[in-house]
């Protein structure tokens, strides 16, 4: 498992460095400015924070235990 931070739009499974790996992402934060700019203005800070609050943690469990079974 790794923690990628990535530049821009790029997305991690598609990267060069995880082709054929078979890497899939579990979780991901947008921070470009237009996924929180309107209802949490300049302070990023407190878009991260309600973030966590509505992650389908659902979702990252099934992703998670699928992942784990390829291995």
């Amino acid at each position: 498992m790794s923690i990628v931070t990535t530049a821009n739009q790029d997305h991690p499974e598609f990267a060069p460095q995880f082709a054929g790996t078979g890497a899939m992402t579990l979780l991901a934060l947008d921070v470009w400015e237009h996924a929180y700019y309107v209802k949490y203005r300049n302070v990023r800070a407190n878009y991260v924070a309600a973030w966590w609050n509505v992650t389908n943690w659902t979702d990252v469990c099934t992703r998670f235990q699928g992942g784990a079974a390829k291995l």
